[in-house]
């Protein structure tokens, strides 16, 4: 358990550093992108592009470590009434849910890999960039998303088992 938890912790700290080096990277283009266009009069034509590819993988990314912590949007209003019956209702209830978002990822992550390879010979414009890498962002998020998911229910099991 020890290691699969320092697995996780890993995964969690490597996506924590990617997103926040796509924040940086999209300010600087964007600060670059507005420099070029209004000070130089010569607009960089990929920056755009680029952009929207990081914003991309900042949101799937972002959205797997908020996964991580059940820091979704979510409604309460049945966990609530679940924790008045006790602590392993309550845990009970969150494994289905968890194992429902799991099944939910998962035809989504097949279906964004499906369509990346429908649309592989379509283009970006400027950059030529197959729009296959723009729907397998799609899919690596929601992979990524899946094992924070299973991050959450090893650490629900594991107190469990500290419990008794």
């Amino acid at each position: 358990m020890q290691t699969l938890n320092r697995l996780f912790n890993t995964l969690q700290w490597t996506l924590r550093w990617i997103c926040l080096s796509m924040v940086l990277g999209m300010s600087v283009m964007v600060v670059i992108k507005v420099f070029y266009r209004y000070a130089l009069n010569n607009p960089i034509v990929w920056s755009d592009e680029v952009i929207m590819l990081m914003l991309l993988s900042l949101t799937y990314l972002g959205a797997a470590l908020a996964a991580s912590t059940r820091s979704h949007i979510s409604v309460e209003l049945l966990e609530s009434l679940v924790k008045k019956q006790g602590e392993t209702p309550l845990k009970i209830l969150r494994f289905i849910q968890d194992l429902v978002i799991v099944a939910i990822l998962g035809v989504v992550a097949l279906y964004a890999f499906k369509i990346a390879r429908f649309s592989q010979d379509q283009q970006t414009d400027t950059m030529l960039l197959s729009y296959f890498w723009v729907y397998f962002i799609l899919c690596v998020g929601m992979i990524f998303m899946i094992l924070m998911v299973f991050k959450r229910i090893c650490e629900d099991w594991h107190s469990e088992e500290s419990n008794h």
